[in-house]
């Protein structure tokens, strides 16, 4: 079977109709000389491929001549929006130092990011929920904020210290949101109300012992960072949860077909989240809190 009429068949299969030559995506089949795999998913982040961009919905670039010549005519494993091409083209195995040279941080994050904006977005509801509770709780029951937080003691100690404090304490938090999220998203909806309840709680006692200006420059400097973040991992464990629910149900009833997700699938979720949780939000979890010890702190120390 030539290139031509692998094409056709394959797009036949996608669309359900009947094409024609003059149908024929247009598809440049030139792989880049550096770059040696045979077939490319673009939310691995590496660069120098070209795309499919003649099939609706896929991305893939193939080599046909490398992987062996030849053009399979078999599309049983064709469903939905996943291309799952036969064993004899699959995506060769590159070395660690070579990924890390094909590797585009930015389109990495580009492609894994938004999947988890919408779960960010219920967390954030759920969030300024609980802080407009504990405020209105706080302003009628004002012996709460004492009950609650006159146990809590900073450890003394230079700045340094109080940022390693401050950092290890918050992503400590964040871990438990992105990773204890797979218990049926129960821990980050949790997490979310008891810090939305203690923020409500500290907004009302500082405005109304201090003043609404105290509370901005106390939260906004690091806050504006940290908050963020804190509720973007809260969406990963909540959709995680979700999607690990779904694992579980499909495994348990042998459900399978368009809109299931298989064990493979959640294994490369689980090290896009990883890889989100050590390469983006840790190093933002770290720069809220230099900016809390010294930009915050100094603030303070001028203004109140």
């Amino acid at each position: 079977m030539d290139e031509k009429n692998w094409l056709l068949g394959l797009k036949e299969k996608s669309c359900g109709s009947d094409l024609t030559e003059a149908d024929e995506p247009s598809i440049d089949f030139d792989v880049a000389d550096d770059f040696e795999e045979n077939m490319y998913e673009p939310e691995s982040g590496f660069e120098n491929t070209d795309d499919f961009s003649g099939f609706d919905g896929f991305k893939y670039s193939y080599d046909f001549e490398n992987a062996g010549g030849s053009y399979p005519d078999d599309f049983a494993d064709f469903e939905g929006e996943d291309l799952l091409f036969p064993a004899a083209v699959q995506k060769q195995d590159l070395s660690f130092r070579e990924s890390l040279k094909h590797f585009s941080y930015p389109k990495w994050l580009k492609s894994v990011l938004p999947q988890y904006f919408k779960p960010t977005l219920w967390m954030t509801a759920l969030f300024v929920t609980m802080i407009v509770a504990g405020y209105s709780i706080c302003h009628f029951y004002p012996e709460i904020f004492d009950s609650i937080f006159s146990s809590i003691d900073l450890p003394d100690g230079d700045s340094f210290e109080l940022i390693l404090f401050i950092f290890f304490n918050n992503s400590r938090v964040l871990f438990m949101l992105v990773f204890f999220g797979f218990i049926f998203s129960i821990v980050p909806v949790l997490i979310i109300i008891a810090n939305g309840f203690l923020i409500g709680i500290v907004s009302e006692a500082s405005i109304h012992n201090l003043g609404p200006a105290f509370l901005l420059t106390g939260l906004l400097p690091h806050g504006i960072i940290e908050i963020p973040v804190i509720l973007f991992g809260a969406g990963i464990g909540f959709q995680m949860g979700v999607r690990f629910t779904r694992l579980l149900l499909n495994q348990i009833l042998g459900r399978s077909g368009v809109g299931s997700i298989t064990a493979a699938q959640f294994k490369k979720d689980f090290r896009n989240v990883a890889g989100i949780y050590f390469l983006f939000l840790l190093p933002l979890l770290l720069a809220a809190a230099i900016i809390e010890v010294c930009v915050t702190g100094s603030l303070l120390g001028i203004f109140f």
